[in-house]
Parts: structure tokens; sequence; C-alpha cells
């Protein structure tokens, strides 16, 4: 650096002329300007490759997913919110969703869905999570796989039909009773007694039923009367049990009037047995109050009319009134 000569009297000021620096001042105060502005050690570190981003960053992208999911949601269906929450999930995201829980929600801002698809943000939020059953429609529900059904209970054996028509069946008639019937075809009256089959090893002469009526020229009563066949050597009295429950069927009119026309059978009270009807015989009780089949056809085997289930036997009357 060049210095000028001082004169008398002036007063001696350093100063340097710009322009006019000797080389190696310059070189001298480029070190120390360079010492001065990098210290031996710097405290800033460069970020490095594949550093998360800033708290601030990550809270940023988390609100932004949320707030495009909730208008988002409003405008497509449950389902379609499910497929593209399973795609999102594919692709590589700074939040991905555990796989035991749902994923973090920041507590600033959460998305307020409607009350009609309460059940949706549960969906979007996390695909992992089953939806609640009681919330879930119809239309949207998986069908169940053929091993995850309930098993069907067992089917109950139907039972085997009977051999008895339906109406008849369970019948268990009552001894010594009435049943009164009109057959409407032929307009016949139908009456069936049914006996004790213990009649038949008693000692009785006789058996008579209970009276009924029936509505010729008004109400006239009628009885059935079981007799015995008589003894062959005619020794003693006869009776159902010594004649092997053998016997013949009379019918005695106790008003002793009226002309009538009637047919004698014998049953065991059920539909499938099948009856012999015999006659018919027309009677004025009028001349005589007691009648039975001709000779010849008067006897009935009653033991082969027994029900073995009742114990029972009936004897069946057709009867209609005639002119007189």
């Amino acid at each position: 650096m060049l210095r000028r000569p001082l004169k008398l009297g002036e007063p001696a000021v350093d100063f340097d002329l710009i322009g006019f620096e000797d080389e190696g001042d310059a070189n001298v105060k480029k070190r120390a300007g360079s010492e001065d502005s990098d210290p031996p050690y710097s405290t800033q570190r460069t970020p490095q490759m594949g550093q998360a981003p800033p708290l601030g960053a990550q809270l940023s992208a988390q609100l932004l997913q949320q707030l495009l999911a909730s208008q988002v949601f409003q405008q497509m269906s449950a389902q379609h919110l499910w497929q593209l929450q399973m795609q999102a999930g594919s692709r590589p995201s700074s939040v991905q969703p555990s796989m035991h829980s749902s994923p973090h929600i920041s507590p600033q801002i959460s998305p307020q869905p409607s009350p009609q698809l309460a059940f949706v943000p549960q969906l979007l939020l996390s695909p992992l999570t089953t939806p609640n059953p009681s919330h879930a429609s119809p239309e949207h529900s998986r069908p169940q796989s053929p091993d995850s059904r309930p098993a069907s209970p067992p089917q109950q054996p139907q039972p085997a039909p009977s051999p008895f028509p339906v109406g008849l069946q369970g019948f268990h008639p009552q001894p010594h009773t009435i049943r009164h019937s009109l057959n409407m075809e032929t307009g016949m009256h139908q009456v069936f007694w049914h006996v004790d089959a213990l009649k038949l090893k008693g000692q009785e002469r006789q058996t008579v039923s209970p009276s009924f009526e029936l509505p010729f020229e008004g109400q006239v009563n009628f009885r059935l009367v079981l007799l015995p066949k008589p003894n062959p050597d005619g020794k003693g009295g006869a009776s159902l049990k010594k004649s092997g429950g053998v016997g013949s069927v009379h019918l005695k009119c106790e008003a002793a009037r009226g002309l009538v026309n009637f047919f004698v059978s014998i049953s065991s009270g059920r539909a499938d047995f099948k009856r012999d009807p015999r006659g018919p015989v027309q009677h004025n009780f009028a001349e005589l109050s007691t009648c039975g089949l001709p000779k010849g056809q008067e006897m009935w085997d009653f033991t082969k009319a027994v029900d073995k289930e009742t114990q029972t036997f009936a004897v069946c009357l057709e009867i209609a009134s005639l002119p007189a």
C-alpha cells in the first residue's frame, strides 16, 4: 500500500486507498473474513433422504383427507366408499391404517356425518373394521357361505297313515250307547247300538238297548233286543255265554203302531268293517210289537264283530217308515 509523505504540523492519519491495496494484504483479509464467516463446526444439518416430513405437514395431510372424505361420502354409497378406501390403502401414503386399530385422527377437526349415514365414517376410517349388523342395510349385507350358515333343525318324522278313515281315527265308542243318523240318499234312519263284549260272556237271557226315538207319525220309541241261540237239547236256560256268542236281533216298538221297512247287520263300529245287511223286513207294529229277521237269516255270530281295541261290537239298524 502506497503512503503519502506527511507535511509539517499535519496529524498522522492512516488510511487506505481503495483499489490500491497490496496483494499480500488482500489475501490476508480474505482468509480472515472466511474464518469469521464459517465457524469450524457448523450446527446446521442438511436434510437426509427418507426423513419424515414435519408434524405440521402430517396434520395438514390428514385434515385434507378427512375433509375430502366428509364431502365425498355424502354423495356416494357405503359400498363405494369401502372400495375406494381399500384401493387407497394399497398405495403408499404418509398415514397407513393400523391392523388392529383405526388411524389417528386429529383432535382439532373431525368430520361430522349426517344422521342417516352414521355408520359410514367407521367404514371410511377403518376398512378392516366389521360394520355393525344392526345398521347394515339388507342390500349391502354379504351372503353367508354354506359352511357358516346355521344348521337347519332335524326334520321330525311324519306319522304313518292310519288304516282307518280320518273321521274314525281315535274312535272309542262307549258301551251301551246309541248313535243315530239319516242317510240323505236313501232316506233311511241309521241306528248303531254299541254293546259291551262282556255281554257275550254273561248269563242273561236277553240284552236290551237304550230307548231311541224315530220321527214316524210323531216321535216313536224303539228298542233293540239280543236273544241267545236256543239250546239244541232244550235243557236249561239259554244265554249268550252258552251259545258261544251266537244270537238273534229283534226290533221292538213301544208304541205298538206304524208300518216300517228295516235291515239288520252287525259291525265293529269302524268304517273298514264289512257289514252284511239282511232284509228288508216289512212289519206292522200294530199287529205285533216285536219283529226279527226271517227264519234262516236271524242268527249272528257276534264274536266276529268285536273290536279288539274297544272291546265292543255294534248292532246296526236301517229303518224307514212306510205309508199306511
